[in-house]
């Protein structure tokens, strides 16, 4: 069966490897032959032209995939399924944005075309599936998004040292200010305390304020700005630290924060969108009120403070990640995609259930 995938496929302009690219990789080791469409900053002058061009050409496709995030990537999305829909072609939305509840909120005539025109619709959040089903009405199927496991070593953190990690891109939505500033409040009892940020810069200035703050906090020499970490490099990355802080105000599942789980690394993480229905606090993480850097660093401070702490975070963690194995993943992949592309396209059918 042939699909076509639209979505931010990257890697190659900027190293790191979205999910989108994951994903497609593994269908392929699966049989599947799948077509890669990149959505971009340039969608309306490239994408559209490109999506066009693959529905007309080659051998017919079974179904066509599209990446919904919740800014200029939902303006995509919806080019893409109108056109799949008039092409008569099955359309399987993959809801990733972690602001689309909001958008529903805002335009919730747009949100609910566009969903109720899928065939299937599907998204890696608890936390989207139930907000957006009481919102517009429509069957989501959760399926979350998977990992290599074998690929990233467990290590106990007992005790753990205050060796801060934060791996996301560099952008105000993530919040990495907030990071900067528990780390300030940390080295008041661990002056040695460091934090190394990875992640490529999204050029909204958030780089530049990093910087600044770091200066004028006084934290030159502890803080690292690593820049973009290639996929293959991303275990290595986060085992060279204990603590992982995830800022994000707003999240739909968090894959870098599982990835740290994984290697054993102590979570602390806000409590916005996905997090709590994946991380259950004071078990295998500690969660934290979005924006508040007071609270995350008291969280990294119980964790310095209390070895058996940080060993049943880490070990939880690893726990928890491993229910994310690739394996126990796409068998469901496989399951949904052979339903759509054996189904008939209607513009308005309803979606398929979980």
């Amino acid at each position: 069966m042939e699909l076509l995938y639209v979505g931010a496929f990257v890697s190659a302009r900027r190293g790191a490897m979205p999910y989108c690219e994951a994903l497609s990789t593994e269908l392929e080791g699966r049989g599947w032959r799948v077509r890669r469409c990149a959505s971009s900053s340039t969608w309306m002058a490239r994408g559209f032209k490109q999506v066009s061009a693959a529905l007309r050409g080659g051998r017919r496709l079974d179904a066509v995939i599209v990446d919904v995030f919740s800014t200029r990537g939902f303006v995509g999305a919806e080019l893409v399924a109108r056109l799949a829909r008039i092409r008569g072609l099955p359309v399987v939305l993959i809801l990733q944005g972690g602001d689309l509840v909001k958008r529903a909120d805002r335009n919730r005539r747009r949100v609910k075309w566009l969903l109720q025109g899928a065939t299937a619709i599907v998204t890696p959040s608890m936390y989207l599936r139930e907000e957006l089903r009481s919102r517009v009405d429509v069957d989501v199927v959760y399926l979350p998004n998977g990992l290599p496991l074998q690929q990233y070593t467990f290590v106990e953190r007992r005790p753990a040292e205050p060796h801060l990690i934060w791996l996301r891109a560099l952008h105000r939505g993530y919040d990495p200010l907030m990071a900067l500033k528990a780390l300030a409040l940390v080295r008041l009892r661990f002056p040695e305390a460091t934090l190394v940020f990875g992640g490529p810069d999204k050029g909204d200035g958030t780089r530049v304020r990093l910087e600044r703050e770091a200066k004028r906090l006084g934290l030159n020499g502890h803080v690292e700005f690593r820049g973009n970490v290639a996929k293959a490099e991303v275990p290595a990355f986060l085992s060279s630290g204990d603590i992982f802080l995830n800022t994000t105000r707003a999240e739909s599942f968090g894959v870098s924060v599982m990835e740290a789980g994984a290697c054993g690394l102590c979570v602390v993480s806000t409590d916005a969108g996905e997090a709590p229905y994946l991380w259950k606090d004071r078990h295998d993480a500690l969660l934290v009120p979005v924006g508040d850097s007071g609270a995350m660093a008291s969280a990294v401070l119980r964790i310095l403070d209390d070895p058996d702490l940080a060993l049943s975070l880490s070990r939880n963690a690893r726990a928890n990640a491993e229910r994310f194995e690739w394996s126990a993943i796409m068998p469901q992949w496989e399951d949904l995609l052979s339903k759509v592309a054996r189904g008939p396209a209607s513009r308005f059918r309803r979606p398929l259930h979980a």
